[in-house]
Parts: C-alpha cells; sequence; structure tokens
C-alpha cells in the first residue's frame, strides 16, 4: 500500500524532473496510427528512479547519449531515465497525481488521459476481436499466465486446424491445403 507521504514525493519529484507524455504519430512501416502514452522521469543518479519504481513499477534504463561533449571539454556521462507505460498502471498513477501537480503538468495529464480514451479498445483487456479479427467471448478467448489468449489463432499456431486457401490464378481457383 503507498502512503500519501510517497505520492507527495513522488509528485514532486515528477513535477520537477518528471513529464507525462502523449504522442500520436503516422508509422509509415505499418501503414497505422502509433499513438504512445507514458509516465517518465530521467535523472544522472539511479537512486530515486529505484524507488520509484519499487513503488509504482516500470522500468530503468541507461541512456548514454552517444558522449556528448559539454561545453567545459567533458564528455556527457549519459542518464536514468524511469519510464512507466501508459496502460492502467501510467494511467492510474496520472489521476492519482492529478490534484497534486502544477497547472502545466495537469495539461499535459489531460492530453494523456484524452489520448488514452480515443484508443480503440483501451488496449488488451478491453479487446473485442483479435488482431486477426476473432471475437474474442466465450470459448474463443483462455487465460494464460494472466494473458487472453484467442483460442482460433492459436489452433492454428500450432497445426491443430487445416486451412484450406484459395488462389486465383489466370481465373482458375485453385484451393489448397494447408497445416499451418
Amino acid at each position: 500500500m503507498i502512503n500519501i507521504k510517497d505520492l507527495q514525493w513522488t509528485a514532486g519529484f515528477l513535477e520537477g524532473e518528471g513529464s507525462f507524455t502523449a504522442t500520436e504519430n503516422w508509422n509509415k512501416t505499418q501503414n497505422k496510427m502509433s499513438r504512445n502514452i507514458a509516465v517518465t522521469a530521467s535523472q544522472v543518479n539511479k537512486e530515486p528512479l529505484e524507488k520509484l519504481q519499487s513503488l509504482f513499477g516500470g522500468r530503468i534504463y541507461f541512456y548514454r547519449g552517444g558522449g556528448r561533449k559539454l561545453k567545459n571539454g567533458d564528455t556527457w556521462q549519459g542518464i536514468w531515465i524511469w519510464w512507466k507505460g501508459g496502460g492502467p498502471g501510467g494511467i492510474g498513477l496520472a489521476m492519482t497525481l492529478f490534484s497534486l501537480m502544477s497547472t502545466k503538468r495537469k495539461e499535459q495529464i489531460k492530453k494523456m488521459i484524452a489520448l488514452w480514451k480515443s484508443f480503440p479498445g483501451r488496449g488488451f483487456y478491453r479487446q473485442n476481436h483479435c488482431c486477426n479479427g476473432h471475437e474474442m467471448v466465450g470459448d474463443n478467448v483462455k487465460i494464460v499466465n494472466g494473458h487472453r489468449v484467442c483460442i482460433p489463432c492459436r489452433q492454428l499456431r500450432d497445426g491443430h486446424v487445416t486451412v484450406y486457401m484459395e488462389y486465383i490464378v489466370d481465373s482458375y481457383v485453385t484451393v489448397s491445403k494447408s497445416n499451418i
């Protein structure tokens, strides 16, 4: 259980060193809209980020930054970055801290939540269909290790279902049998 003192520390830390991001870009390779929402914080010292990770999860990674040169001639040492994705955990954190944040951060959080609300299905747990179009209800879905799995896709992948594919070749229909 997280106490109010930890929430206040988190709000103060993220106010100064964090960000609530919401970006939306067109992904040319996949030909679809790419949306990213996250709560992040960066530091030269890893210790405060480890405290954030112990309280809220997320991940910490090191960004070297290509060894840029500073004005005094020294090489830039790099920074540690804590990242909490914008799924239910990241959105919940942002909503919890909302009343403790400045006007600028509140606007970032509002933008983050608005983009999250625009997600179709808002993540895997609310999906109605899998990526192949199978309906994710009843006997078509199974919980495996805490994740929802599409049974028809699993059967196709494991080779339990024979698929008949039609190919149109020079105005003839050819049917091929494939055990995927």
